[in-house]
């Protein structure tokens, strides 16, 4: 009997580490990560495949850093590879003040601000621990690759012994890349300040820029700069995947596959869900521009701190992309077999393992994950008949997500019209389905999985409910019949 975390039922993606019916599946997953093989996850439309990827980040999250990204989020190259990033690193805090860890106003502050930054899991950047190179170079290239700028001002004048004002051009170059500035004023005396500190407080609250604080001693910045640091985390991660994703998506993922290759010592786990919807990203020419680029950046980042588990489409990785996948690991994620479905149907609706109605549901619902848990929503704690069945598959069929022009606005409206005229012929095969469909057409159709073909050579419908969904709006006395030949008949 499985656990009862497993029956959490949800119409989204679970969140649980034993998802029902897939123990076989996450072994097989399991097993693969630990030799640290590349995988992909392949499956049609709602099989269950994020809820998989789901229970791996819950399974090894003490194991690995996980770095994860949806590509239904967006649909678009530069925002993937601007958010794996983001995420791969600690969010970098370029510390600007006058003088360093070493001498000046700021002497103690720069090096009690490099430790809280560091407690709380983000990457200090000072300009003192640079050993060499081209320093006002290095401040600009640094501060546009900063989440974050620290600006500590005090009293005295922001111009060193050569008559230059590092601070103040710092804080300009913060502004030119729009990096969130966290500004730490000390004292609270503002007759004292120099002009300068004067003018860029000024600046910061006039223009509302940031966040300011005035802090009186050294205990009360540690805990205002660790307060504002776990405060904005998160803002400032999305705020930098924002000004990432205005750069090429070739920059981005340069960036990106080093960051993974020079955290030699830490362990990554990328789990990226659905990779063939970046094909709708409408910035690129080709799918296949961008599919070389990546899986040649996988194979040079070839070090075994990094796994990537990536889902997707039979009808996408088993065509001509599968090519760029050579060193990854497919495995099947099919629909549950009659038996799963029975188990699941029998825990959902508590029904007696002799009940003739069993099958008649499997008939009209199938034994899609997804599909199947509108059955709990629908039919549980009723009566189990032929009216209840056809009344619940009527109310599940009429909500929104069964609706494809609204669900996948993307698809071409010949698509729709297409997958609503053949509907009516399924299960058929490709060549019985030609008097009615060009071959274009019914080739993106197939693409997006809405159909997938049998052993038989026959196609049908992933989801049984789309198909009930598509029949019922489009000939209600071909749908009546149908459903009332496996009511009556089973």
């Amino acid at each position: 009997m499985p656990q009862s975390e497993d029956l959490k039922l949800n119409l989204s993606p679970l969140k649980v580490p034993n998802p029902f019916g897939r123990a076989g599946e996450l072994k097989e997953i399991e097993k693969h990560i630990s030799n640290n093989q590349n995988l992909i996850l392949l499956g049609p439309r709602r099989v269950g495949k994020t809820t998989l990827l789901n229970a791996i980040e819950i399974r090894k999250s003490k194991e690995y850093n996980i770095v994860k990204y949806d590509c239904q989020s967006d649909r678009d190259i530069s925002s993937f590879f601007a958010n794996l990033l983001v995420s791969a690193k600690h969010p970098k805090i370029f510390v600007s003040s006058k003088g360093t860890k070493y001498e000046g106003e700021f002497k103690k502050e720069r090096e009690i601000v490099e430790k809280i930054i560091k407690e709380n899991k983000c990457s200090p950047f000072l300009i003192e621990n640079i050993v060499c190179g081209d320093v006002k170079k290095s401040e600009e290239e640094n501060i546009k690759d900063s989440t974050a700028f620290l600006l500590m001002l005090g009293y005295d004048e922001l111009s060193n012994e050569n008559g230059d004002k590092p601070v103040v051009e710092e804080y300009k170059f913060a502004l030119h890349y729009n990096i969130p500035i966290l500004c730490m004023i000390k004292g609270t005396d503002d007759d004292k300040r120099s002009k300068d500190v004067k003018l860029i407080i000024g600046d910061i609250i006039n223009k509302r820029i940031g966040f300011y604080y005035q802090y009186k001693n050294l205990k009360e910045l540690k805990k205002v700069l660790k307060e504002t640091i776990i405060r904005n985390k998160e803002k400032w991660n999305k705020e930098k995947t924002i000004n990432l994703k205005k750069e090429k998506y070739k920059d981005i993922g340069d960036i990106f596959f080093n960051s993974i290759k020079e955290q030699k010592d830490e362990k990554f786990l990328i789990l990226i869900d659905e990779l063939g919807e970046l094909r709708h990203d409408k910035t690129i020419d080709n799918f296949e521009s961008f599919l070389p680029y990546f899986d040649a950046k996988i194979k040079e980042t070839d070090v075994k701190n990094s796994t990537f588990v990536i889902t997707g489409s039979e009808n996408i990785f088993t065509t001509s992309y599968q090519k760029y996948f050579s060193s990854f690991w497919p495995i099947d994620i099919d629909v549950f077999n009659e038996e799963t479905a029975k188990n699941f149907i029998r825990c959902v609706l508590k029904l007696n393992n002799e009940d003739k109605y069993f099958d008649k549901i499997i008939s009209v619902w199938g034994t899609l994950p997804k599909d199947l848990v509108s059955l709990y929503y629908e039919l549980s704690e009723k009566e189990v008949n032929n009216e209840k069945i056809k009344d619940a598959l009527i109310s599940v069929i009429k909500k929104p997500e069964f609706n494809l022009e609204g669900q996948y606005p993307y698809l071409e409206k010949e698509d729709i019209t297409c997958l609503k005229n053949i509907s009516q012929y399924l299960p058929a095969s490709e060549n019985e389905l030609k008097p009615y469909v060009s071959s274009e057409i019914f080739g993106r159709v197939s693409r997006e999985q809405f159909i997938l073909k049998e052993n038989n050579g026959k196609y049908h419908f992933v989801s049984k409910l789309f198909w009930w969904g598509i029949m019922y709006d489009f000939d209600r006395k071909i749908f009546e019949n149908f459903l009332k030949n496996i009511l009556e008949n089973g």
